[in-house]
């Protein structure tokens, strides 16, 4: 007699789904807390997490071809079985998971009581199957009303971001750049120098079951294959290492702190580069961190405990609030100004797209952004010393975002200037601007820079 119900591991990814597309949980939250109150063992967790994240990856091109084999809208699909068909398109098209398997459990995710509803998921998959397997899918070409609207379905990439990747870029570019960020993030790692070295903690992962690999981009970055449950990890839980993408260490590498630099991190949470640059000041260089909620300020505590940080501070306060910052920093620094400031404002992510692709389902308004980064800009600048940086960094790429709030800023206060970019480190990542500042600035490509996409700049406030 078969089973009426899906495995656990599809269960879960359903659950996760449904939270993500009916209330805009994030992701990788809410699998995190449905993961911490099961005990299903190593193999359902992978595949459950395989299943939200290829799901939410590859949304618009699996939302075509359901709809092109129903007979109802999407908007017409009850959400458990719109959830359902998703993940057995996902099965179907990315895993190829046996049809029988993939249709089966997609359907045992409907509830019993719904016969109809199932009847339907079965139907649709069915017909998805048997078109997959004489090679007759709809086209996506010819069915999108532009190519860029067919680039932005084939790799599941919003129109309006896939449009201006190609004002920056270019047909070619965009195509190879909408390609990697339809696969999945490599998991990348930072030793931690205050503990251990690179190759000893190679080792310890190797000892404990883990492969990893050197990544040649920075010093301190190992990408770890199949990592599973890594946090669970006996060397991340005596700190020895860090979670951070490559493009995030370069922002600290940016920053370049010093032993006894005070050193201001106005945007910390949760706390990867204000541990970071702890570790390159061998704790040595007090940190302040400021983060405006204090759950996420929690993190930052959570992290440098782990780590046996001693040199940071948090604390819980809006940085846009310019008087009260200042006063507070004062206070912090008896009666000084700071000798470095990292802003990595809160910005649209589109950078991140492949490790946070639940943001592929959210709306950003890009100019109240700008605004809120402008804010802290300002509020940065009567709080650093004279001859101090500020270091400025968003995992984007928009031009209001990056090249323009800067722009701004100078205009704004020309008692600053643009630092050029002459570590070694950092050059295979350097640009220049033409249509703005003038410039050197660091901007990452997921496509040319195996990273996470960041724009970071440094600037430096006149003697």
């Amino acid at each position: 007699m078969p089973r009426t119900s899906a495995s656990l591991a599809r269960r879960i990814a359903h659950k996760v789904l449904l939270r993500v597309y009916q209330d805009q949980a994030f992701a990788d939250r809410a699998l995190a807390a449905i993961l911490n109150r099961t005990d299903a063992p190593p193999r359902e967790r992978a595949l459950a997490t395989e299943l939200v994240y290829g799901v939410l990856r590859h949304n618009r091109k699996l939302d075509f071809y359901i709809r092109k084999h129903s007979s109802r809208r999407l908007k017409k699909i009850q959400p458990e079985a719109l959830a359902a068909l998703r993940i057995g398109s996902y099965e179907l098209l990315f895993l190829r998971t046996p049809a029988h398997s993939a249709v089966h459990e997609a359907v045992n995710l409907v509830s019993p009581s719904k016969n109809k509803v199932r009847g339907f998921t079965n139907g649709v998959l069915r017909e998805l199957e048997r078109n997959l397997q004489t090679q007759s899918l709809p086209s996506i070409t010819q069915s999108a009303p532009s190519p860029t609207e067919a680039l932005a379905i084939e790799h599941s990439i919003p129109t309006a971001i896939a449009e201006r990747v190609l004002k920056r870029r270019g047909a070619k570019e965009t195509e190879q750049w909408a390609q990697k960020m339809s696969e999945a993030a490599p998991f990348t790692i930072r030793h931690n120098r205050l503990k251990t070295t690179r190759n000893a903690l190679q080792t310890a992962l190797k000892q404990e079951g883990l492969t990893s690999n050197v990544n040649p981009a920075t010093p301190y970055s190992l990408n770890v294959i199949n990592p599973g449950n890594l946090r669970e990890n006996l060397s991340f839980l005596d700190g020895e290492f860090s979670v951070q993408d490559i493009a995030s260490q370069l922002v600290c590498h940016l920053v370049d702190p010093k032993p006894a630099e005070t050193i201001v991190d106005l945007c910390a949470a949760p706390g990867g580069k204000t541990t970071f640059l702890a570790e390159l000041s061998n704790d040595q260089a007090p940190i302040l961190a400021f983060d405006l909620y204090p759950g996420r300020a929690g993190l930052i505590e959570k992290a440098k405990k782990r780590l046996g940080i001693q040199s940071i501070e948090t604390k819980v306060m809006d940085a846009t609030n310019a008087p009260l910052l200042q006063t507070t920093i004062r206070q912090w620094a008896n009666g000084d100004q700071v000798d470095k400031i990292l802003l990595d404002a809160p910005c649209s992510g589109f950078g991140t797209l492949r490790r946070n692709p639940d943001m592929r389902l959210k709306t950003t308004d890009i100019s109240e952004l700008s605004e809120i980064q402008m804010q802290l800009l300002e509020s940065a600048a009567s709080t650093l010393k004279p001859g101090g940086y500020l270091i400025y960094s968003v995992c984007t790429f928009t031009r209001e975002e990056s090249t323009q709030v800067i722009q701004s800023y100078l205009d704004k206060y020309p008692n600053y200037k643009v630092v050029p970019i002459s570590s070694e480190l950092l050059s295979p990542f350097k640009s220049t601007s033409k249509e703005y500042f003038g410039g050197e600035y660091i901007q990452t490509w997921t496509d040319l820079h195996h990273c996470d996409g960041f724009f970071a700049i440094k600037l430096q406030k006149s003697a």
